[in-house]
């Protein structure tokens, strides 16, 4: 059971992550976040569109007891080692620690060396 300020991540498809949304919110649940993680070039399915996301919900047991927020590296090219985006000449202001992590375009962790 969840403790009180406790956190929950579901990873599922968006179509069955939306009624489990429902489903955990009549649950004391509360929604936080929807994640979109990028599968691109995932297995064709027939007749049907492949999902090039999967959705990952954020829920916790009323407030978060803790939140941290995660950064990610500047990407940098894995030949040259310079910045892969051009941040018309605001490089210099970016944190130094990182980019904040934004709710779409996270690669899942199979595909990181593509």
């Amino acid at each position: 059971m969840l403790k009180p300020g406790g956190s929950i991540f579901v990873h599922n498809l968006p179509q069955w992550a939306y009624h489990l949304a429902a489903h955990l919110e009549g649950r004391d649940l509360k929604f936080r976040h929807r994640i979109a993680i990028s599968m691109k070039g995932t297995f064709p399915r027939g007749r049907k569109l492949y999902p090039a996301h999967y959705a990952l919900l954020y829920f916790t047991k009323g407030d978060p007891a803790t939140f941290n927020r995660v950064r990610l590296a500047i990407p940098s090219c894995r030949h040259c080692g310079k910045d892969i985006k051009d941040y018309g000449g605001h490089r210099k202001f970016l944190n130094p620690l990182g980019l904040n992590l934004t709710d779409f375009g996270i690669r899942n962790s199979r595909h990181a060396g593509m």
